[in-house]
């Protein structure tokens, strides 16, 4: 039960990290991160939305992750804007959009697309794992708390 609970703190840690680390780099670089948004294969508008809207999207993420109501739902929204931003990437290398548009900050800008790939992977896998843990978990402690006797309740 212990080593569970640390499997999800460890995650619910390293989304924080993620997400925190991805806005702020950002926010930071703000005219070079609007320079790079507008090199991507979507006209100029929908750039400028993206360019507000993701390091907002992540900023809510992180704010998700550090309320313990709502840290499963943090989770979920991870492991999809991951899988969003990995589909695209695949889509790039594929040359779905003629060119390789990623121009990525801060620590993966020294990656190569196949290995942010995989780093986007061993998030979502990680992601998925965590949110399996969780609704184990929470199976157990519904199963455990209709098949207690009468008399434990008594005691409490």
């Amino acid at each position: 039960m212990k080593t569970r609970k640390n499997i999800l703190t460890l995650a619910q840690y390293s989304f924080i990290l993620l997400w925190g680390y991805a806005a702020t780099i950002k926010l930071w670089n703000w005219d070079q991160s609007q320079r790079e948004m507008h090199l991507q294969p979507f006209p100029g508008w929908m750039a400028d939305i993206l360019f507000a809207l993701i390091p907002l999207l992540e900023l809510g993420i992180v704010y998700l992750l550090i309320n313990r109501k709502t840290v499963e739902r943090g989770i979920q929204l991870s492991v999809l804007l991951l899988s969003a931003f990995t589909l695209y990437l695949v889509l790039a290398v594929g040359s779905a959009f003629g060119k390789i548009p990623c121009a990525c900050g801060g620590i993966l800008s020294n990656m190569g697309h196949l290995e942010h790939i995989a780093f986007n992977l061993l998030f979502i896998a990680v992601g998925i794992i965590t949110l399996v843990l969780a609704h184990s978990s929470r199976l157990r402690d519904d199963v455990s708390r209709r098949t207690r006797r009468k008399e434990d309740d008594a005691l409490i």
